[in-house]
Parts: structure tokens; sequence; C-alpha cells
């Protein structure tokens, strides 16, 4: 799987200020990537539906 940037990744606006939060990489229309900013190299892959 390839590694996105730090750029690619948005902090969702529901994540706190702490060290607790959830970041967020479409990829393209159907398929989007999430990730905790404690394990940044676990990566769930979905898909808006799903969501």
């Amino acid at each position: 799987m390839n590694k996105l940037s730090a750029r690619d990744w948005r902090k969702s606006s529901y994540s706190s200020e702490g060290n607790a939060c959830l970041y967020v990489s479409a990829l393209d229309s159907a398929t989007i990537r999430l990730r905790e900013s404690d394990e940044p190299d676990t990566i769930l892959t979905t898909n808006p539906t799903a969501l």
C-alpha cells in the first residue's frame, strides 16, 4: 500500500485538540482512508456508503 504524505491527510473536525485525532484522506470519490494519530501506520480503507 502506498504511504500518503502528510499533506494528503485532513484532521477530522470532530477531533479534539489533544493527541487522539482521526485523520481522513479521500483517494477518489469511492475510496476513503482513515487513520488515528497515535497509530499512523494503521490505515483503514472504506467508501462513502459505509460511512
